[in-house]
């Protein structure tokens, strides 16, 4: 169930989307892993590496390090109970949980469908929110 995310995280209550005219900087990057020995996701590591990620109401962008940008089609899930938004990428088979309030975007991804889980995270933190 690709939708198993919303169980690991608050109910949805509210259905206010992001402010599509700011772009949003990341300035430290972190990845996961889940792990079937410990039913939990372990830390591969990270560091300081620059994301540009820019959401639209359809699809955002995402740049590494002013590399060439990435388009990827999502749509709006709702938001949580402690005020993050919830996407879905039906074509990356993927989930992103923004919270400005943590300061940190989350990218779950790599959906292994046999076990109901996602394999990978990746955690984009340090942001800063800027005009587009």
């Amino acid at each position: 169930m690709k939708y198993l995310l919303f169980i690991l995280l608050s109910p949805l209550i509210c259905l206010s989307q992001l402010d599509y005219s700011k772009n949003i900087i990341c300035d430290y990057v972190e990845f996961e892993r889940w792990s079937y020995d410990l039913s939990d996701y372990i830390y591969l590591g990270g560091g300081g590496l620059q994301y540009m990620f820019s959401p639209e109401q359809d699809f955002y962008t995402i740049q590494f390090d002013n590399q060439e940008q990435t388009k990827v089609l999502w749509s709006f899930e709702g938001k949580s109970a402690d005020g993050a938004h919830v996407y879905f990428c039906e074509e990356a088979s993927s989930a992103i949980y923004i919270d400005k309030k943590q300061q940190r975007i989350t990218v779950f991804y790599s959906y292994n469908g046999i076990a109901e889980k996602y394999d990978q995270v990746m955690i984009l933190s340090q942001l800063s929110f800027v005009d587009n």
